[in-house]
């Protein structure tokens, strides 16, 4: 195993460390909140239920892997022009954290299911400022 390797296998154990218990969590406290909140637990919770949690587990995989394969590359932040370290996989982190907090508020109301509708709003817009900032700073626009 070389250095390289050695590197990411640590990154992504790191990685791991930090963001697996707060998936865990965050499922737990959802099903069995849910599970508890709904006196007969309906069938369709337990469908919304599980697409949230099959994509809060890709936006999961998503931050390992950039993780993993961003550990030896320094970007060049677009805004600012500078030098400057990104954190990998900001993009899934801010839709792990937004699919979280709407499948943590679904237990406050039944109205919040609608607020998942913010997570692939929330991603077009990452994807549109992302591929919008690059053009920009190739000088696409002045």
């Amino acid at each position: 195993m070389g250095k390289s390797e050695k590197k990411r296998s640590q990154a992504r154990s790191s990685a791991q460390a930090m963001y697996l218990p707060i998936f865990v969590i965050a499922e737990a406290v959802h099903f069995f909140g849910h599970y508890y909140l709904d006196t007969p637990f309906p069938l369709l919770t337990l469908f919304k239920s599980l697409i949230l949690s099959a994509f809060t587990y890709w936006q999961y995989t998503s931050i390992l892997s950039a993780v993993e394969n961003d550990v030896s590359s320094t970007s060049k932040s677009i805004s600012s022009g500078g030098d400057s370290k990104a954190i990998a996989g900001s993009g899934a982190i801010d839709l792990f954290a937004v699919s979280n907090a709407v499948k943590l508020g679904t237990l406050a109301t039944v109205w919040f299911w609608y607020a998942a509708w913010l997570v692939p709003v929330w991603a077009a817009y990452q994807a549109y400022s992302m591929f919008y900032g690059m053009k920009n700073a190739m000088g696409g626009r002045r």
